[in-house]
This record gives structure tokens, sequence and C-alpha cells, in this order.
């Protein structure tokens, strides 16, 4: 995993309406800041967001190194397609 990524765990309110309220709120404010750091990361990098989405998921994964990140945003800036970081096989 990133070494800047953080892990959290949320309890469900199943069955209370004005608690589940709150927690989609929560959930969309999380959605909003990932979009947004993508998006941050993208410009920063000078990749596309679909291709910082993929390197920001790889993040997220045990399997995640800085030399894998590295040839991933190489890819990115010469224009070509990136492995299928969801299938775990990269």
């Amino acid at each position: 995993m990133h070494p800047k990524m953080g892990t959290f765990c949320i309890e469900i309110p199943a069955g209370d309406e004005k608690k589940m309220a709150k927690f989609q709120e929560i959930m969309d404010e999380h959605a909003d800041a990932m979009v947004k750091h993508i998006d941050d990361e993208a410009k920063r990098l000078k990749i596309s967001w679909n291709d910082m989405a993929d390197i920001a998921y790889l993040r997220t994964r045990g399997r995640w190194t800085q030399e894998k990140e590295d040839h991933l945003i190489s890819l990115a800036r010469q224009g070509k397609e990136l492995p299928n970081v969801l299938a775990g096989d990269f």
C-alpha cells in the first residue's frame, strides 16, 4: 500500500434512518474527496484522469510498489494503454 494511504472502518447504521442519512453524507464527502485527489494528481503528473484512477486504485493494494507506480506513470505519459491493475495481474 502506498505510504500516504490510510484505512478506516465504518459501521453501517442499518435500520436507523437518521444515522443512515449521515452515513450517506460521509460517504458522499469521501467520494468527492477521492475524485478531487485523482484530478489533482492527474494534473500534477500530467496524465489522464482515467490513468490516474488506475494508479490511485493500485495505491490501495498490498501489491503496490513505487517501481510499479513509476512504470504506470511512464506508460501513461507515453500515451500507452495501462495494464489491467484491477485484475491483480500487475
